[in-house]
Parts: C-alpha cells; sequence; structure tokens
C-alpha cells in the first residue's frame, strides 16, 4: 500500500510549481499533488518523463494532463452525487404516496368509529354528518398540499433527469470535436463487434489520422489546429451513415466502426475522405491566410469473429502506420487474419 503525508504532498507539490515555473493554478496544483503522492503510477510515470524535458512544462501540455486524468474523474463524482439526489427525490415522492395513503386509512377509521358512535346513540345524525364533513375537508386538504408536493417534486425529477442526460452526454463525448470519445469509442467497439459474432455481417474498422498535425500546430498556433481537428470531424461525420460509429481516438486520430460493410466498401468512404483534404485549401479563421492542404492517412481492418479486440484495433493501427511509413496521405488494408491464427483465437 501507498503510503504518504498529505501535508508533505501539498509543500512537494508548491515547490514543484515554483521551481519549474508552471503557472499556479488549481488544476496544476492538482496534477503536482497527485504526482507527489505516488498513488496515480501512470501519471507519475509520465511526468518523469516530462522531468527530462523541462521545455516541455507550457500550459497546453498541463490542460492535457489534467483532462486526461482528472476530468473524468470530475464527471463521475457529478453524475454520482445527481443519482444520489434522484434517489432522494424518489424516496421523498414515495414517502407522499404513503402518506396519503395513511390520509385515506384515518379517513376510513374516522368513519367506522363515528358511525359505530352514531349505532350506540352517542353522536346525534347532524353531529355524525358535520363530523364526516370536517374529516372529508381536512383530507381534501392533505391530498392538496400532497398533490403539490407532489406535482414539485415530479418536475425536480425531470429537470434532474434532463441534467444526468447531459452530464451521461459530456461524458461520452469530446468537448472540442462533440465526437464521441475514446472511452465511448472502447464500450461501443465491444457492443459493435458482438453484434457481428451473432449476425455474421462484416465489420470494419477505419483509424484516420492528420498528417504532420505537430508542423500545423507550430506553424499556425493551436486555435488553427483545433480548426483542423473540428473540419476533420465533422468531414467523417458528414460521411457516415446513421449505422456508422465516429469518434475522436487520439489527439489527431479519429476511428470509424462501420457495421455490415465489406472492405472495398470501408476503403472507399476512407478513400473518398482522404481525397476530399487533398484537394482543399484551408484558411485559418484566426489569420484569414491560407494554410494549405491537410492530408489524412488511414489504415483500415476487417473485424474476424472470435478476434480479440485489442488485436483487431492494432491490425488497423499497424495499417495505418503503414500508409504513414509509405509516405502518408494514402489509405492502407490491413491483411486477413491467418486461418491458423484465427483458429488459435477461437480456441483461447
Amino acid at each position: 500500500m501507498v503510503r504518504y503525508n498529505p501535508a508533505e504532498c501539498g509543500r512537494a507539490a508548491f515547490d514543484s510549481v515554483v521551481q519549474l515555473g508552471i503557472t499556479p493554478t488549481p488544476d496544476n496544483f492538482a496534477i503536482w499533488y497527485e504526482y507527489h503522492s505516488g498513488l496515480n503510477p501512470e501519471l507519475r510515470h509520465l511526468i518523469d518523463v516530462l522531468l527530462t524535458k523541462p521545455a516541455h512544462y507550457d500550459d497546453q501540455t498541463m490542460a492535457a494532463i489534467y483532462r486526461k486524468f482528472f476530468v473524468h474523474a470530475r464527471e463521475r463524482d457529478a453524475l454520482r452525487e445527481a443519482s444520489d439526489r434522484m434517489q432522494n427525490l424518489l424516496h421523498e415522492v414515495g414517502a407522499m404516496v404513503g402518506d396519503a395513503g395513511n390520509g385515506a386509512r384515518e379517513f376510513g377509521s374516522v368513519v367506522r368509529d363515528t358511525s359505530r358512535a352514531f349505532s350506540d346513540g352517542g353522536v346525534t345524525l347532524t353531529a355524525l354528518i358535520q363530523k364526516l364533513r370536517e374529516e372529508a375537508r381536512a383530507v381534501a386538504d392533505r391530498s392538496e398540499a400532497i398533490g403539490q408536493h407532489l406535482t414539485g417534486a415530479v418536475e425536480r425529477i425531470q429537470l434532474l433527469e434532463r441534467s444526468l442526460d447531459d452530464m451521461r452526454q459530456d461524458a461520452a463525448t469530446d468537448g472540442l470535436t462533440r465526437l464521441a470519445n475514446r472511452r465511448s469509442f472502447d464500450t461501443h467497439l465491444r457492443d459493435i463487434a458482438g453484434k457481428a459474432m451473432n449476425s455474421g455481417e462484416p465489420l470494419m474498422l477505419l483509424l484516420i489520422d492528420i498528417d504532420h498535425f505537430k508542423r500545423v500546430n507550430d506553424t499556425w498556433g493551436h486555435q488553427t489546429g483545433d480548426q483542423v481537428l473540428r473540419l476533420v470531424a465533422s468531414t467523417l461525420a458528414s460521411s457516415a451513415r446513421t449505422s456508422d460509429f465516429v469518434a475522436r481516438y487520439g489527439r489527431e486520430e479519429f476511428a470509424v466502426i462501420l457495421p455490415a460493410t465489406r472492405p472495398d466498401a470501408a476503403m472507399a468512404v476512407a478513400e473518398r475522405v482522404r481525397r476530399s483534404f487533398e484537394g482543399r485549401e484551408i484558411v485559418a479563421r484566426t489569420s484569414g491566410k491560407t494554410i494549405g492542404n491537410v492530408t489524412l492517412s488511414a489504415g483500415g481492418a476487417l473485424y474476424d469473429p472470435g478476434e480479440r479486440l485489442t488485436e483487431w484495433v492494432e491490425r488497423a493501427d499497424q495499417a495505418l502506420y503503414t500508409a504513414k511509413k509509405g509516405g502518408r496521405n494514402r489509405v492502407i488494408l490491413a491483411p486477413a487474419v491467418p486461418a491458423s491464427m484465427a483458429m488459435a483465437a477461437s480456441v483461447a
């Protein structure tokens, strides 16, 4: 078990921020506090790598680290809090309904008691009617109040439900491109692959990467780089069918899952998108200057039923690497899984 002293971690985080000249924001402090706590090995390894490259402590790098390690946790906390509030509201509604039932039972008890007293001669008919009127009015008043409370609770539940839906959508969406994010991609990949195994229909995966994207950022700035990312994202989304799944897979990398699609059709889609950028001049919105062409490379792989999903993605990634190594601005289809490997996978 990792043991750490919160006070010492806080002091060490403060010292790191000051000594490395990092902007002293709460987010950056959280990154270095987590680093010194030693509780997140992945973050610690990443920071250790950065420590060998002091020039990389810019605000954008720190923001990317925070998004990677902290934003999803914050989203999970928000969803958990909203879910708890929903549970409390539902319990509140249940209690109200119970109160309404208690009121009806209480009225019934009064009717029985008063009727018994009338039969025994202990109360006059006039008094009986008056007593029943008073109790009926009390029940009506309680019912009206309960009804108003119920209406308010239902409205709050509806608002909270919409808020939960929005949060779930945000948790599954890339903030910049509004495509599905990597986490959502991983979830859908399993679901779609399972359906393909049951149906026997072909399933294709495309990985698409923006060529020399770092050069775009370094030459024209990150705002223009973001513009290019959004342009690629919107082009892919408009090129996809309703059954396809498009996601931002990495920094400048995108993924498209195409159900019920043969390799030639999937590669035609990738080729069409590639050509649309090859012949397009992009103008930087911030400066109005033409930055020239942006090209794309793509790798595709046909899912082999029973194949491990990591191996399927790896084959698509290897095809993308081949496209990059072969000169970029091209589309490559991964070789089919050899029969011997497919047999081994199915046995495993």
